[in-house]
């Protein structure tokens, strides 16, 4: 189709739904994402570009994708399923582990129960001690 003739279409089609909507209408339709509008004839050269980019894009999706040839990959060796037992550490090693393990036991609690008192005695001394109701008041009270 001859451009100026789409062009005149196109405005036309533009021109009617403009006055339908009681707005201007251009720039909503499909095309207008491919709008030039310093060419000559901005709309109908929308509507071809938008028309080419479709074509080519249905014609990659028709076409099977090249598959390069991939390196074959190797096998990996073949696991066993049994869980791998774990490695002992070196005696040396072990024994200077045990004796800081036993350290650690036995100055842990000491410091531990310091603590707990220290937060015992700051928690008396900060607090706010409660008024209590005076018995005699309370028993008067009851015997109304």
């Amino acid at each position: 189709m001859d451009i100026k003739k789409l062009q005149q279409e196109l405005d036309l089609k533009k021109w009617y739904e403009s006055i339908k909507q009681q707005k201007d209408t251009c720039g909503t339709y499909s095309y207008c994402a491919y709008c030039d509008i310093t060419l000559e004839d901005p709309c109908a050269n929308a509507y071809v570009k938008q028309e080419s980019v479709e074509q080519k894009a249905e014609a990659v999706e028709k076409k099977p994708a090249r598959a390069k040839a991939e390196p074959k990959a190797k096998k990996a060796p073949a696991k066993k399923e049994s869980a791998p037992k774990a490695k002992k550490a070196p005696a040396k090693k072990a024994a200077k582990a045990k004796v800081v393990a036993e350290a650690v036991k036995v100055e842990a609690p000491a410091q531990t129960e310091e603590a707990i008192a220290e937060i015992k005695t700051a928690k008396k001394a900060s607090a706010p001690k409660a008024k209590k109701a005076p018995a005699k008041k309370a028993a008067a009270k009851d015997a109304e």
